[in-house]
C-alpha cells in the first residue's frame, strides 16, 4: 500500500476588479457570441423594468385604496352624525 500525500493548501493571491472582469469577459466570449451576450442584457434590463413598474403600481394601487377607504370612513361618519360632524369640519375648514 502507498501512503496517501497530505493535502498541501496552496495561497493565491487575490484578483483585482479588473482582472475578474477580464477573466469573465474571456470565458463569456469563448462560451456566447456579442449578439446572445447582448440579447441576454437586454431581456435582464426588460425584466427589472417590468419589476419597477409593477412595484410603482402596486404602490399607487394601496395609496388610491388608502384614500378610498379614508374617504368611505368619513362619509360613514357623515352619514351617522353628521349634525354634529359637519359644524365641527366647518369651524375648522374657515
Amino acid at each position: 500500500m502507498s501512503e496517501e500525500q497530505p493535502f498541501q493548501e496552496r495561497r493565491v493571491a487575490p484578483l483585482s476588479q479588473e482582472q475578474l472582469a477580464a477573466i469573465t469577459k474571456d470565458v463569456l466570449s469563448a462560451v456566447l457570441s456579442k449578439e446572445n451576450i447582448e440579447a441576454i442584457s437586454k431581456a435582464a434590463a426588460k425584466e427589472v423594468l417590468e419589476s419597477v413598474y409593477i412595484e410603482i403600481g402596486k404602490n399607487v394601487v394601496k395609496k388610491a385604496f388608502l384614500i378610498v377607504g379614508a374617504l368611505v370612513v368619513a362619509a360613514s361618519l357623515v352619514a351617522a352624525k353628521g349634525d354634529k360632524i359637519l359644524p365641527l369640519l366647518k369651524e375648522l375648514i374657515s
